[in-house]
């Protein structure tokens, strides 16, 4: 019975995993036409400032599931993959 559960509890975490890359791929979209308008316009790629809207915004939204420093964890593989893309040469 617990095996059963286990596994039916890893098949819902596998659906989870496949939604949350779908948007991660989504929010990439997003950070490449961003990226191609800084080049545009001759503006860098570093934008500490927006970093730190994203993690506090989140950590607000957030607060009673995870903490600051989870939030950050997670979000800042993101945003240095994001940059990496905005990086890239067209």
């Amino acid at each position: 019975m617990n095996r059963k559960v286990i596994k039916e509890l890893r098949s819902s975490i596998d659906k989870v995993d496949d939604q949350i890359f779908d948007l991660i791929l989504k929010r990439f979209d997003y950070v490449e036409k961003i990226g191609n308008i800084k080049k545009e316009i001759n503006m860098p790629v570093d934008d500490k400032a927006r970093e730190e809207i994203i993690i506090e915004r989140l950590s607000e939204k957030l607060s009673t599931k995870i903490n600051h420093k989870e939030i950050k964890k997670i979000i800042d593989p993101i945003i240095s993959i994001s940059k990496d893309i905005q990086r890239r040469k067209k």
